[in-house]
């Protein structure tokens, strides 16, 4: 099942509007030691992070692009060897 993506550009109308997000233990230890590595608090690097992704997916929907990261290219090669692309 998909969602409807929004097209319409994200603003911050709330600084105090909350996300709660739950996440397995190893998980929680790698993203608390990237925030570390950027010296920011666990809240500003997710905040930053996702908030930079949604906006490179919604300005591809935009464009009606599909992007994939390197490791997603991969898969889809070794799922179809025979198609040049």
């Amino acid at each position: 099942m998909s969602l409807p993506v929004s097209l319409t550009p994200c603003t911050m109308a709330n600084a105090s509007t909350s996300l709660m997000v739950r996440l397995d233990p190893d998980s929680k230890t790698c993203v608390a030691r990237a925030a570390e590595l950027r010296h920011v608090s666990v809240s500003d690097y997710v905040r930053s992070v996702v908030v930079a992704q949604a906006r490179r997916e919604i300005h591809a929907a935009d464009q009606q692009v599909i992007a994939l990261t390197p490791a997603e290219q991969l898969v889809v090669q070794s799922e179809n060897p025979d198609t040049v692309y």
